[in-house]
């Protein structure tokens, strides 16, 4: 697979979750944890994350070569596809997974510490 992509997702794109629809098509590769290098926020009704934390994150990894999955997602997210050009919600960056290389969306916001999820985990965050 030439353009193969692969996605680390911690969100509303999680098998189970409510936008789980958009990235369906892609393969699953399994869920696992990141080294503890984030910090995870509430938006409301789906999560946001930076860099530079100390938490652990729990994602799900999916790899993809259908470019209508890679472009959905990265509507859904908001990036515009290139790394570090001026996007305003979701930049990407790699993290490194047992699965691979995978490209994880980092929100480029500010949040108040008081919408920290300490655990790391959206799932068990929202249920």
């Amino acid at each position: 697979m030439e353009n193969l992509k692969r996605f680390a997702v911690y969100g509303t794109l999680l098998t189970g979750q409510s936008n789980h629809r958009v990235i369906a098509g892609a393969k699953s590769l399994g869920i696992t944890k990141t080294k503890p290098l984030y910090t995870m926020y509430s938006l409301g009704g789906f999560p946001g994350v930076h860099e530079n934390g100390t938490t652990s994150l729990t994602i799900e990894v999916f790899e993809t070569d259908d470019k209508n999955i890679i472009n959905a997602v990265n509507r859904l997210e908001g990036y515009n596809g290139t790394r570090g050009a001026g996007n305003t919600f979701y930049d990407t960056t790699d993290v490194e997974t047992e699965f691979g290389t995978a490209e994880m969306f980092i929100y480029q916001r500010s949040m108040p510490e008081s919408s920290k999820i300490d655990s790391g985990d959206w799932a068990e965050y929202i249920n």
